[in-house]
């Protein structure tokens, strides 16, 4: 409806003013997606729902164990991806550290799609 018609019109807006400021980079993506960054920055995004696993198997044998040891109730996690991430990041298991919020979300979704 007229809402509807409103956001595009925002949308479409926000994409100019985007696409005219020389400080961003405005990348156009399919359905007339777009994605705006830095552009005096390399990008660095993660993408979670990559089902490329470049961890090494040490990880994923320390990430098996701590979930392996006996107490269910212990390891409750939430729902969501990003809350799940989050709460790994909590956690502050060694073998997690230094990894991003994104990093965190992708081993999320390999642990739920590709490490069953």
């Amino acid at each position: 409806g007229r809402g509807e018609a409103c956001s595009k019109k925002l949308l479409a807006s926000l994409r100019d003013i985007c696409e005219a400021d020389s400080l961003l980079c405005v990348t156009h993506l399919t359905g007339g997606d777009y994605c705006v960054t830095l552009a005096d920055r390399t990008p660095s995004f993660v993408d979670y729902h990559s089902q490329v696993d470049n961890y090494a198997d040490d990880f994923w044998r320390d990430f098996e164990a701590h979930f392996r040891d006996g107490d269910e109730h212990k390891h409750v996690l939430p729902g969501s991806r990003y809350e799940c991430a989050e709460t790994l990041r909590d956690l502050a298991l060694p073998f997690l550290r230094g990894l991003t919020l994104g990093q965190l979300c992708h081993v999320v979704q390999l642990a739920i799609s590709c490490r069953r």
